[in-house]
C-alpha cells in the first residue's frame, strides 16, 4: 500500500522523537537543559530528517551526515564546548538511539505497513496532528516525572545514613535523613535535636503509646516548641544515652524528639538528623 508523506507530519513527528531522545540522553549525561534549547536542537533534527527522507544518497553519506547533525544538536541542547564531553554526549545519545530504534522497528512490523515508513534511517507515520500533540505531551510528561524522580530519589539517597539510639539498655536502628534546614534545638540547653517517628524509638520504652510514655516519665521528656508554616507546634523530646553511626561523627549530645506523623511518605528514612557542625563536617567529606 503506497504511503502519502506530509512533511509537515514527517517534520513534527521526527521533532516530537528527538525531543524525547534528547530528554532521555540529558538525564544520562546529567544535563539540565532548557526547554527553549532542546526544542531548538530537535528542529535542526527534525529538519534535517525531513530533508533527507526525500532524497537517495549515498548510505555512508547520509550516515556521516546523521552524525553531524546529532554533534550540532547536542552542542545546542547542552552547550558543550570540550571536545571530550561532547564526544561522550553524543556517544550516549546514540546508544538511546540504539536502544529506542527497536521500539520503532516493533510498531513499524507489528502495525499496519500502510501507516508506517522508513527512509534514509528516518520514520514517518500517517497520524492525524491531535495524536500527534497527545504523544507528545504524554511522553514529554512522563520523561519529566521519572527523571524527576530518579533524580530526587538519588539526592535523597546521598543524605541517608543508618543511626542507633540507645536508652535504658536498649537499642533501636533505622534510617535517618540529614536534613540541612533543620537547625531544630533545645531553648535551655541548646542541644541539636533529631526528629524520629514514635513508631522507630517506641522498643526503647515499655509503653506502647506515645501519650502514655509521657505521663509515665514525665522526668525524662521536655516541650520544645517550634514554628512550622507560621504555626506554633511543639515535639517532647529525651535525652538519650548515645546516638551513633558508622558514617557521622557525633561530636556534641543531641535530644530525640518523637512524632507520630510519618516523616517520609515512601518510608525511606524514619528519622531527620539536625544540621550540627559534626554532621555538616561529615557531609563535606562525603
Amino acid at each position: 500500500m503506497e504511503v502519502k508523506i506530509f512533511v509537515d507530519v514527517l517534520f513534527i513527528i521526527n521533532f516530537i522523537i528527538d525531543y524525547i531522545l534528547l530528554s532521555v540522553t540529558s538525564f544520562f549525561a546529567k544535563k539540565s537543559p532548557s526547554i527553549f534549547k532542546m526544542c531548538l536542537a530537535s528542529s535542526a533534527g527534525a529538519l534535517f530528517s525531513a530533508t533527507v527522507f526525500f532524497i537517495k544518497t549515498n548510505p555512508i553519506f547520509t550516515f556521516l551526515c546523521t552524525v553531524l547533525v546529532a554533534f550540532i544538536m547536542i552542542f545546542i541542547a547542552f552547550g558543550t564546548k570540550k571536545t571530550k564531553t561532547l564526544l561522550r554526549d553524543v556517544s550516549i545519545f546514540y546508544l538511546v538511539v540504539i536502544s529506542a530504534s527497536g521500539v520503532g522497528f516493533a510498531l513499524i512490523f507489528s502495525g499496519n505497513s500502510g501507516i508506517f515508513a522508513v527512509n534514509n534511517g528516518v520514520f514517518y507515520a500517517n497520524i492525524d496532528a491531535y495524536t500527534l500533540l497527545l504523544i507528545f505531551v504524554v511522553s514529554v510528561t512522563l520523561i519529566h516525572t521519572a527523571t524527576g524522580y530518579i533524580k530526587k530519589q538519588k539526592i535523597k539517597s546521598s543524605y541517608l545514613y543508618n543511626v542507633t539510639i540507645e536508652k535504658n539498655g536498649r537499642t533501636v536502628n533505622d534510617t535517618a535523613l540529614f536534613d540541612s534546614g533543620n537547625f531544630l534545638t533545645d531553648p535551655i540547653s541548646q542541644k541539636s535535636v533529631i526528629i524520629a517517628e514514635w513508631q522507630t524509638v517506641r522498643p526503647l520504652f515499655e509503653e506502647s503509646k506515645i501519650t502514655e510514655t509521657i505521663v509515665n516519665h514525665p522526668e525524662e521528656f521536655l516541650y520544645i516548641g517550634c514554628r512550622r508554616l507560621g504555626d506554633v507546634c511543639g515535639l517532647y523530646a529525651f535525652k538519650p544515652d548515645s546516638v551513633s553511626s558508622d558514617e557521622i561523627d557525633f561530636r556534641e549530645q543531641v535530644l530525640v524528639a518523637i512524632t507520630e506523623t510519618s516523616l517520609d511518605k515512601e518510608g525511606t528514612y524514619r528519622m531527620i538528623l539536625p544540621n550540627t557542625s559534626g554532621i555538616q563536617n561529615r557531609q563535606e567529606r562525603i
